[in-house]
């Protein structure tokens, strides 16, 4: 009963995000969106008490109360401008917070982007973990590479730090002099790698011989730094591609009376413009077809009908999304303007054909 949103084999797009998170939990574009209200499910709310009592707050509360930092909440507000530029109506979205059973090990917090149907009640379309640096310290721990980033200051501070030095008197005893003097250089060169795996397992192996805590001095020193080491935190937002498809569609079919229409918005609509010549003869095909030919040199989708009424031609045009139709009539070869029709509100207007590119794009938000 749920086959269409739950399938074996589905597509998803994701991006990680890589961020310091000791100096930039913000997002530099933070403030610009802070006041835009978002509609949330919190996990506190998800209580037998509260039965699932959502709150609109804007993003500046959101972040202060519900949200681990401005950073995450940025990609939360672009993944919901992203599902309303797509069709999904505002009134039918929510982001609810997992709760801690559902959460993933690795992460520290997870929303989900949530749109409301009516065959299948909320749909989970989008996920968003905030998955700290447990990838990248899993990495670094498997793969003993070093996958920290090096963030300049501004200008060079003087900082305290924790220097590990060989006990030479202990590791005579345990190692060869090569292999003691390899030591010797790896601990110059990676010591924060070997105090980190001290600190977690309280000894490591070297050459085949287990070193412990015993066989180091770890020693507090003053130092000039021009910069640091940070194991970037990662936030994951994660896009299903085939349930917001389905979300769009059901959402965005209408029926008024005995008309059907499909309103996709523009910019997704698989056909942008049908054109139309009123009837097909005494030259109007012609000039349509021109038309038609102006617009896909444009880079915008047509579909060339002649066939049956014009309004089943419209029709056909709402029933598949499209947002616009052009219709070349008698008018058109006497003053070179025709008729642009809108889907949603049927309104038509005149136009010179040399503009109707350009005011579609327009339209579109392809040009300013």
């Amino acid at each position: 009963r749920q086959g269409v949103i739950r399938l074996r084999e589905f597509n998803m797009a994701e991006v990680e995000i890589f961020f310091d998170p000791e100096e930039n939990s913000t997002h530099p574009k933070f403030k610009e969106v802070e006041n835009e209200k978002i509609r949330i499910l919190p996990a506190e709310n998800q209580e037998e008490r509260k039965k699932g009592e959502e709150v609109e707050v804007t993003l500046r509360e959101a972040s202060e109360r519900y949200f681990l930092n401005e950073f995450f909440s940025y990609y939360i507000w672009l993944t919901k401008r992203f599902l309303l530029e797509i069709g999904i109506p505002e009134k039918a979205l929510r982001f609810r917070q997992q709760l801690d059973e559902e959460r993933a090990h690795y992460s520290a917090d997870t929303w989900d982007a949530e749109v409301k149907t009516e065959r299948f009640g909320w749909v989970e379309v989008a996920g968003h973990a905030y998955r700290t640096d447990y990838d990248l310290k899993r990495h670094m721990e498997f793969s003993g590479e070093d996958l920290s980033v090096f963030v300049a200051f501004e200008s060079p501070r003087e900082v305290e730090k924790l220097k590990v030095y060989p006990r030479m008197e202990r590791l005579r005893k345990k190692m060869k002099g090569q292999a003691l003097g390899k030591l010797i250089e790896i601990t110059k060169k990676e010591n924060e790698k070997i105090l980190r795996e001290l600190n977690e397992k309280g000894e490591l192996e070297f050459d085949g011989v287990r070193l412990t805590r015993e066989d180091f001095e770890v020693k507090k020193e003053k130092e000039r730094v021009t910069g640091k080491k940070v194991i970037p935190h990662v936030i994951e937002p994660s896009y299903g591609i085939d349930r917001p498809i389905y979300c769009i569609l059901e959402l965005n079919y209408l029926e008024e009376g005995e008309r059907i229409y499909l309103r996709l918005p523009p910019k997704i609509a698989p056909i942008k413009c049908g054109v139309f010549p009123l009837v097909s003869k005494d030259g109007l095909p012609e000039v349509a077809k021109e038309v038609d030919s102006l617009l896909r040199k444009r880079g915008i989708y047509t579909y060339y009908d002649e066939s049956g009424s014009i309004g089943r031609r419209y029709a056909r045009m709402d029933e598949v999304g499209t947002p616009y139709c052009v219709t070349v009539d008698y008018q058109t070869l006497e003053d070179g303007t025709a008729t642009l029709r809108y889907r949603d509100t049927k309104e038509q207007i005149r136009l010179r054909i040399e503009e109707i590119p350009s005011f579609i794009l327009r339209e579109m938000g392809v040009l300013c």
